[in-house]
């Protein structure tokens, strides 16, 4: 029987995305391209964190709910992301990710069903 993967399934991928400490602004602007995707996942901005705060989001890659165009973001300095999750929905938050913002993979690490990875956005 071949093997199938989540989207083939039409299963919901629930991803942690971890955004390290880094300017406000920065960390605003990388949750507002998330948010763009992921609405009912990524909470509208409260009162602005102080630098140093980590945010972190459980986002649902839903199959299907992916928008075919992001708009453009800007960075002020480097925002360093961890994303752990089934490797697919993984693959595709990298993705949205890399389609706005330049994006260095800094490690990843395997799992039996979860893959970690570790971004440099800038």
């Amino acid at each position: 029987m071949p093997m199938t993967d989540s989207t083939e399934l039409g299963v919901d991928r629930e991803i942690h995305v971890q955004l390290d400490p880094c300017l406000p602004h920065d960390a605003d602007a990388v949750a507002d391209v998330l948010r763009e995707c992921f609405p009912a996942d990524v909470p509208a901005p409260g009162p602005a964190a102080a630098p140093g705060h980590v945010r972190s989001f459980l986002i649902k890659d839903r199959p299907g709910d992916w928008p075919s165009a992001l708009r453009p973001a800007a960075l002020s300095g480097q925002v360093d992301v961890d994303l752990i999750g089934p490797a697919d929905g993984v693959r595709h938050v990298r993705g949205l990710l890399a389609s706005t913002f330049e994006v260095k993979d800094r490690g990843t690490v395997p799992g039996e069903h979860e893959v970690e990875l570790r971004l440099r956005l800038g």
